[in-house]
């Protein structure tokens, strides 16, 4: 949150294209500016790439009959598409996404949760053991997950890349940096609970 909000500040000052390049190339120094610039290249190079092979991997368990190369070429095709039509494309798909997405968390808080109460009643529902389990803790695990999640996680920076495209910069970009993490870290918590309480039964979602 201290980073997001920081993130917030610095697009309130410097209300133009280029996140971190801008802000540290004006606060900092030009040079650093444009090593800051060439890091996130190749962050937003790399994310692209992941985004294909894990979505062709996901549908092709889905439908095994269409091979890998062909799904994989199916979302990178998409992806390029989008980008090419405009930001304007760019926002209303998104914008479709996020509803969709947004449809298949809620039915599936809402199932995991009729789920946990049919077998452990309220007790199921509110039990820390989601949390921390002393016979199933492994810490090399833990710091797996969070490598990953770090390495995938595009998150408040992604807002403030376009922030002079931003009606009201100054208090808009800042208000979404800080609900961006705030959002990210509620339904993260809500994926982890659930898919530990109801073990296999989630995996089939995530």
């Amino acid at each position: 949150m201290l980073t997001a909000f920081s993130y917030g500040r610095m697009a309130a000052l410097y209300p133009s294209a280029g996140c971190a390049y801008t802000y540290v190339g004006r606060g900092l120094h030009p040079h650093l500016g444009f090593l800051a610039g060439w890091a996130m290249f190749l962050d937003y190079l790399l994310v692209p790439l992941i985004c294909t092979i894990y979505g062709a991997l996901t549908v092709q368990r889905l439908v095994p009959q269409v091979p890998y190369v062909v799904w994989a070429a199916v979302f990178a095709g998409s992806m390029t598409l989008v980008n090419l039509r405009g930001i304007r494309t760019t926002s209303r798909t998104n914008l479709v996404l996020m509803v969709v997405m947004s449809g298949v968390i809620l039915v599936f808080i809402g199932l995991a949760i009729r789920y946990l109460f049919e077998r452990q009643g309220w007790g199921g529902l509110f039990s820390i053991q989601p949390f921390f389990d002393a016979k199933t803790f492994h810490l090399p695990s833990i710091a797996t997950a969070t490598s990953l999640a770090a390495l995938t996680y595009g998150g408040f920076d992604g807002v403030t890349t376009l922030a002079e495209d931003v009606e009201n910069p100054r208090r808009n970009v800042q208000l979404a940096t800080v609900l961006v993490c705030l959002f990210t870290g509620i339904f993260g918590a809500c994926r982890f609970i659930s898919h530990n309480a109801c073990g296999r039964t989630t995996r089939f979602f995530f």
